[in-house]
């Protein structure tokens, strides 16, 4: 072997552990860029952790809506319910009113009848078919007694259902707001948990490929170093 070729073995060996060692000062910037990578991906993942914990009180948050949304059922349920009754209640007034106008009606004729038969009748018999007439008239008006009484009883009931029927729509009011309070943190909350899974999927991908790029860069370097040892 000539010296000659033995001067351009050696350029080119020199040419070739001069491209190695360019290759791995690229290397070494990858691997700057990968250990940012991987520093960014620990933190993610670190906060993943503490989104997992909040996950805890998520859970906690759907079973509050679902309470809220039972009870907003029961409300609505019982709303209508009540609505069922208090218009029964109204058609019962309105028809006790209609019934205590006749009566009253009826009674103003009959006292008109009695006046008439008071003038016309003779004092006689001891006054039987007088008494029989205060007597219908004084039952008569019991009756008209009585049914006052309960129309004014169904004013009372009438009173209290719209108490409890504004009530109820209080508290419906109440629930449906808290409840669209709710909803709203869980759409803000399932929307964040989103993010954090898509930002911790990228990470992880660009984790690996800077594993697998250290893997190559290891072998390359082995090589680097073997040339050199067999350079020396």
């Amino acid at each position: 072997e000539t010296l000659m070729q033995k001067l351009q073995r050696q350029e080119e060996e020199l040419k070739t552990l001069q491209n190695l060692q360019l290759r791995l000062t690229e290397k070494n910037e990858e691997i700057r860029h990968d250990r940012e990578q991987e520093k960014h991906l620990e933190e993610a993942l670190h906060e993943r952790e503490l989104e997992t914990k909040a996950q805890g009180e998520q859970k906690l948050l759907e079973e509050e809506i679902r309470g809220l949304r039972e009870d907003l059922l029961h409300v609505q349920q019982t709303l209508i319910k009540k609505d069922g009754e208090i218009k029964h209640q109204r058609d019962r007034v309105r028809y006790l009113e209609k019934s205590l106008t006749e009566r009253e009606q009826e009674l103003r004729k009959q006292s008109e009848l009695l006046k008439q038969l008071t003038s016309a009748l003779p004092w006689r018999d001891g006054g039987e078919a007088l008494k029989k007439q205060i007597q219908k008239l004084q039952k008569w008006e019991e009756e008209e007694a009585e049914k006052r009484r309960a129309l004014q009883e169904r004013d009372c009931s009438l009173q209290r259902q719209k108490e409890l029927t504004q009530q109820l729509e209080d508290e419906r009011k109440v629930n449906g707001e808290e409840l669209e309070r709710v909803i709203a943190i869980l759409k803000q909350t399932e929307s964040g948990e989103v993010k954090w899974k898509e930002k911790a999927q990228a990470l992880t991908l660009a984790l690996t490929k800077c594993e697998m790029a250290n893997g190559t860069l290891r072998g390359e370097i082995a090589i680097l170093q073997r040339m050199v040892s067999e350079r020396d």
